[in-house]
């Protein structure tokens, strides 16, 4: 019993350390992931930034095999002007995924690229 605790209290909290949620916070002109620390708007892009930063939206699409049935999935990110990406989601309803890209890119002001 011990063991499940203990392997329970760590997948979640890996859940919470490394799949923390995007937020785009248009009033302060920033994204970030988990808690917005204006100190660092600067220091590392992966985890927060300013949305004028933010050149374009990419969704890709990626065949994926999961035991016998492949299937595909489609992932949205965010492209700076250097080519740097930064994973916002993953989804396997493409129509789902383009619908919040469309959101995204009309608040942020931003073209939608679609390479699948």
């Amino acid at each position: 019993m011990f063991i499940g605790v203990v392997f329970t209290v760590v997948g979640l909290a890996a859940t919470f350390l490394f799949f923390e949620t995007l937020t785009f916070d248009k009033a302060q002109g920033v994204y970030f992931r988990g808690q917005y620390e204006p100190e660092k708007t600067f220091v590392n892009r992966q985890k927060q930034g300013r949305l004028a930063d933010i050149y374009a939206l990419q969704i890709l699409s990626e065949h994926l095999h999961s035991g016998v049935s492949p299937f595909i999935s489609y992932e949205l990110n965010l492209v700076f002007e250097n080519g740097e990406r930064l994973n916002v989601m993953d989804h396997g309803d493409l129509s789902a995924l383009e619908d919040s890209a469309m959101r995204l890119a009309e608040l942020i002001h931003v073209p939608i690229w679609k390479a699948y």
